[in-house]
């Protein structure tokens, strides 16, 4: 079942389907099958499944495993020792175990260790299951990690396919984990096959979404715009700089110099650092702004900043 195209050659394409169940959906490593350049080093990271377990499913899905093969496996599917061989030798194939998913210093140094000794091309890394690793670790602290893997990957020419099951999430987290990935990839409609689609992360980077997002004052502007304004509408900066009083004060009623304050505010430093991310258009003139469709990049995010 050939991917219709190739989503990208490195960083990491998030998989929409289920990790787990006999389904046909379900079965993400088919994807793989027909994958051209071929996989010439295997990584995996496992939440939902043993390493042997995901080792019998690639044989199954795929057929024989690559000369290079690492597994680490993270959580309670691993019951064997710290590092073991799953056949062949020794010293290529390895399994490690993490004893806790909130370890991803030792999550990330396995998977670097595994990246470094494998030769320089042909490397694909399968994270058999995000689902499991968002229950475990929650979702702020997942993107931080999968943000740091994909960099990772980018940079020693290798990409990462992560699997997610779309029906085990809101559109907010499904969009939060997509803007982390340069592409994605789903289930055609007859399910027989794979379809790919371009992900928005070239529009907007995760450095500028938390950078935006440091500060509370823009947090508070950007909460108000998303509650109160409609799609094009143009949100006067005084009636916008009234609500960032009353949030920052918690007061109902700020007064005229907390109000003035917070406009100053805007005007000077805030409005131009989201009209420089793309997340609005400011008419200083006519003292109004617009957020536009960039903007609902960062929703789903504004959450994860006061978990």
């Amino acid at each position: 079942m050939k991917v219709e195209t190739t989503p990208t050659e490195t960083g990491g394409v998030l998989v929409a389907a289920s990790a787990t169940g006999e389904d046909v959906r379900a079965n993400y490593l088919d994807l793989l099958a027909d994958r051209e350049p071929a996989v010439r080093n295997l990584l995996a990271i496992t939440y939902a499944a043993t390493a042997e377990e995901f080792l019998a499913r690639w044989h199954d899905s795929v057929g024989d495993r690559p000369a290079n093969v690492g597994v680490v496996d993270v959580g309670e599917t691993m019951r064997s020792t710290a590092a073991s061989t799953v056949g062949g030798d020794p010293d290529r194939n390895v399994v490690r175990s993490i004893e806790r998913p909130r370890d991803f210093d030792a999550t990330t140094a396995a998977v670097e260790a595994y990246l470094d000794r494998f030769p320089p091309e042909g490397t694909v890394l399968v994270c058999d299951s995000l689902t499991d690793l968002l229950d475990r670790v929650g979702l702020s602290a997942a993107i931080s990690f999968v943000d740091d893997l994909v960099t990772s990957l980018a940079a020693a020419n290798a990409v990462g396919y992560f699997v997610v099951d779309p029906d085990a999430h809101d559109d907010g987290t499904l969009a939060a984990l997509d803007a982390l990935f340069d592409a994605g990839v789903g289930r055609t409609d007859d399910v027989t096959g794979w379809t790919t689609r371009s992900s928005d992360r070239d529009s907007v980077s995760i450095d500028v979404v938390f950078d935006v997002l440091s500060v509370e004052r823009r947090r508070h502007a950007l909460r108000h715009l998303f509650e109160t304004a409609d799609p094009d509408e143009a949100v006067d900066v005084s009636d916008l700089a009234r609500a960032v009083a009353r949030r920052t004060t918690g007061a109902s009623k700020p007064t005229r110099n907390e109000q003035r304050r917070e406009e100053v505010s805007l005007y000077q430093f805030h409005l131009p650092k989201l009209a420089s991310a793309g997340f609005l258009d400011h008419d200083a003139d006519a003292g109004r702004v617009t957020l536009r469709d960039r903007a609902q990049t960062v929703r789903p995010f504004l959450a994860l900043v006061d978990e």
